[in-house]
């Protein structure tokens, strides 16, 4: 099933005096948005900087922090506090790499807007 993201947020924040209109129309008519808001980038990473980023990723989880939300809010709206569990670590300079390289900065660029800016 997909959801357009932006005619779901529209319906279910009427209420709380959210207007499709506060979206930028640069995001509004982006090609994600188009695309329902979401997409799936396959052939991004190979198998070899898979087995990398993993590496760094286990290298840095005696770092991490855990956050866990023991109780929902049940919150149905962007900024609810779903019941949750996970670590959160900072990347390495694989992955700062990865984050930063043309290749897919291009790509986040197509998927977006052409003055996309990352914010790294």
């Amino acid at each position: 099933m997909q959801v357009n993201v932006l005619q779901s947020k529209v319906r279910s924040n009427l209420a709380s005096g959210y207007r499709p209109e506060s979206i930028p129309a640069v995001i509004r008519q982006s090609h994600l948005m188009e695309r329902g808001g979401f997409d799936v980038f396959e052939g991004l990473v190979d198998e070899r900087m898979r087995r990398e980023m993993l590496s760094e990723a286990v290298a840095l989880l005696p770092h991490a922090t855990r956050c866990e939300v023991t109780v929902s809010d049940g919150e149905e709206q962007r900024g609810g506090k779903p019941r949750r569990r996970f670590i959160n670590a900072q990347g390495g300079p694989l992955q700062q790499a990865f984050n930063t390289s043309g290749r897919i900065l291009t790509t986040w660029i197509r998927a977006t807007t052409s003055t996309f800016i990352a914010t790294l």
